[in-house]
């Protein structure tokens, strides 16, 4: 970019009022004029650079002759959290060539799914859940209004589903764990009562989220229930002696058409042969177990074998299914229920991660699926604060409504003003 600088320097004038070039006026007269055009050379110079620098910044960040890349939009982005290329909009804006509309469209798209500004400025999660249901609501129309934020916490052992340990798996429904060994941990002590957990303890599974309708490795093959169902499962000896077919586990429902690898079919052989013990009253570790080669059922069949008793809460050891979040099957839970905001939380109730928009909506956003249709309109996963920014200050919520329905033991949802124990994905 030239820039060409005409300077205008002063003329003096006489006590008559007329004008005279500098060549003709006296010595003090020339000295205050030169110091004045010094002075004027200097303020010009300063403000050429501060308006060169700023808009060398945003031609630096983006060409206005190339398309946009990634990183392009990662920086514009930051600089419209700081307020800053909102300026091109005024008349008066030193940058207000520096984009075309178009750039500034897709700047402006990006803005609606990202928040750095909660990670920069060190939010707490409530603060930024506000910030960002606020902005969901005035930045979109239709059904994007509908965009849910989710607090991800830490989990507790307190939690309605503390009882629960996650098994994750790999495309082909074996157990993958956190860090891809098969190796699955127990997140907390268990504390036991030093009693059997009875049948019904043993039977009351974790909610089932998702339904594996094909053995396809695809997130299509995965369907997402809309209303989590909560069934009665199989009692872990009823399992183990293969007299009954109710499941054992929770999350996701597997087909059922996987398969052990040898050396997982051996080791889950060897484990239930082991003798049924029920251990002493009292706070132990337990875990982490070794599941490499076998499929999320038979992890959890090795686990609900090992570990008998109840905890001092009447519960049993429980299992829930879910995807590794590298496998492609994942996609079917980002996607499910539509497009939400997760929000990380880290132990001061700071942000900790970059919230910005996941998932997509499914086809049941349109009329070839009522059921999600009439969820999504009646504000299914949202708080009622939510549903008031959508809707205004006087709606209120139909008899039936449940703000969050969405149980998953990873995750800590915050629909309302108070802390909801309930998970979702």
């Amino acid at each position: 970019m030239q820039t060409r600088i005409i300077l205008m320097l002063p003329y003096a004038t006489d006590n008559a009022g007329t004008t005279v070039s500098s060549s003709t006026t006296p010595k003090r007269q020339t000295i205050a004029v030169g110091a004045l055009a010094i002075t004027t050379l200097l303020l010009c110079t300063l403000t050429l650079y501060t308006t060169t620098q700023s808009s060398h910044q945003i031609h630096t960040a983006i060409d206005p002759e190339r398309e946009l890349t990634k990183d392009d939009s990662e920086k514009f982005h930051r600089m419209l959290s700081e307020e800053i290329v909102k300026t091109t909009t005024d008349s008066n804006s030193p940058y207000k060539d520096s984009i075309s509309d178009k750039q500034m469209k897709r700047i402006m798209a990006v803005a609606k799914n990202k928040w750095p500004t909660c990670v920069d400025r060190k939010m707490n999660v409530w603060e930024c859940k506000e910030i960002i249901d606020q902005q969901i609501v005035r930045d979109n129309s239709e059904t994007d209004r509908f965009i849910r934020t989710i607090i991800v916490g830490k989990r507790k052992k307190e939690d309605p589903l503390g009882n629960a340990v996650v098994i994750y798996m790999d495309d082909y429904d074996r157990a993958l764990g956190r860090d891809g060994d098969g190796m699955i941990y127990y997140d907390f002590d268990w504390d036991s009562s030093g009693a059997e957990a009875t049948n019904y303890q043993q039977r009351k599974v974790p909610p089932i989220v998702a339904e594996e309708i094909s053995p396809e490795i695809t997130y299509d093959s995965v369907e997402v229930n809309i209303v989590p169902l909560r069934i009665l499962g199989s009692t872990t000896s009823d399992a183990t002696a293969g007299t009954s077919t109710a499941t054992i586990t929770g999350g996701i429902e597997t087909y059922g058409t996987e398969t052990n690898t040898e050396e997982g079919t051996v080791a889950l052989q060897e484990a239930l042969a082991e003798t049924v013990t029920i251990a002493t009253e009292g706070s132990r570790t337990i875990g982490p177990f070794d599941c490499s080669g076998m499929t999320g059922h038979s992890c959890c069949l090795m686990i609900k074998h090992k570990i008998r008793d109840a905890n001092t809460d009447g519960q049993a050891i429980q299992c829930y299914l879910d995807y590794k979040d590298t496998t492609v099957k994942y996609k079917a839970l980002l996607n499910a229920r539509g497009k939400k905001v997760f929000i990380f939380e880290n132990h001061d109730g700071k942000v900790s991660k970059e919230p910005k928009v996941v998932g997509g909506w499914p086809k049941g956003i349109a009329d070839s699926d009522p059921d999600f249709h009439d969820w999504i309109q009646d504000g299914g996963g949202l708080s009622v604060k939510q549903m008031k920014l959508i809707h205004g200050e006087s709606w209120e919520p139909p008899t039936s409504y449940v703000e969050n329905n969405n149980p998953n033991p990873n995750l800590v949802v915050n629909q309302t003003d108070e802390v909801n124990p309930l998970t979702s994905v």
